[in-house]
């Protein structure tokens, strides 16, 4: 089991399910409903905020790879 399963496995159900939607949409590339930001400094990196949760991802015209999901904090984007 990875480190998104482990945390997805601890949230209460309506946000698992929440987040779980946006990551199919994102591997979809069904993005547009999102308020997706790019991150400063990473051409092809970005994230969307569900709640209190960032998802952050990967995306090329070819690629698409979620990285992380989990809680926002100091620590949250050290990691790319």
């Amino acid at each position: 089991m990875n480190d998104i399963e482990k945390h997805l496995n601890k949230l209460e159900s309506r946000k698992r399910e929440r987040v779980e939607m946006c990551m199919d949409d994102i591997r979809s590339r069904r993005i547009a409903p999102y308020h997706v930001k790019k991150l400063r400094g990473h051409r092809f990196f970005f994230r969307i905020r569900i709640e209190d949760q960032r998802i952050t991802f990967y995306m090329d015209d070819d690629h698409i790879e979620i990285l992380d999901v989990g809680k926002r904090n100091d620590n949250t984007y050290k990691n790319l």
